[in-house]
């Protein structure tokens, strides 16, 4: 399957997601920043630091919560991937 091709269309990417750029908020939320790398891409580049991941647990729920933001769920993301 090529991505153009996939489900999910191009979309705002960070370009350098990790955990460093990332801060949790007082309200629960979290703050990203550091956009300098971001463009109009498909969702899935976000995803490689995902790999970076040294637990599986981690992985899993990162991998989870990204799905569920596309309406999908870690199965259907992965076949993506």
């Amino acid at each position: 399957l090529r991505l153009a091709d996939g489900p999910l269309p191009p979309t705002l990417v960070h370009g350098d997601l990790h955990a460093g750029n990332a801060s949790a908020r007082p309200d629960g939320g979290f703050a990203i920043f550091d956009w300098t790398d971001a463009c109009v891409a498909h969702p899935l580049c976000d995803l490689l630091q995902v790999e970076f991941a040294e637990e599986a647990s981690e992985k899993a729920r990162l991998l989870d919560a990204y799905a569920d933001g596309w309406g999908m769920d870690r199965a259907a993301m992965a076949r993506l991937w």
